[in-house]
């Protein structure tokens, strides 16, 4: 057996299928936590269309185009506060073992 009892341990420990599923749980927290603060945050959408319309021997045709902007912002409720708080907590559930 090469290497040393701790980097043996260590290899051990990183192998174990709980110890990775705790590492999963917390990676999922952490990314539930991210998602329920970016609700807090505003979002931007732009749009914009074209139209050609063709000429006909009654119209000339044309074009037609509009553009826009929409700024959205979330006024807290207490349902995402409530999600920021529950994925705060998720992630502290169950947190990986430390090797020494």
């Amino acid at each position: 057996m090469a290497g040393s009892l701790e980097d043996r341990q260590t290899k051990a420990l990183a192998a174990r299928p709980d110890y990775l599923q705790a590492r999963l749980s917390r990676q999922q927290a952490a990314n539930g936590m991210r998602m329920a603060r970016a609700e807090f945050l505003p979002k931007v959408s732009l749009f914009s269309s074209w139209e050609a319309d063709n000429q006909t021997f009654a119209a000339r045709g044309g074009d037609n185009w509009a553009a826009g902007a929409t700024l959205s912002l979330n006024l807290s409720t207490r349902r995402e506060i409530a999600r920021v708080k529950e994925s705060k907590h998720a992630s502290f559930r169950r947190e990986p073992l430390k090797t020494r």
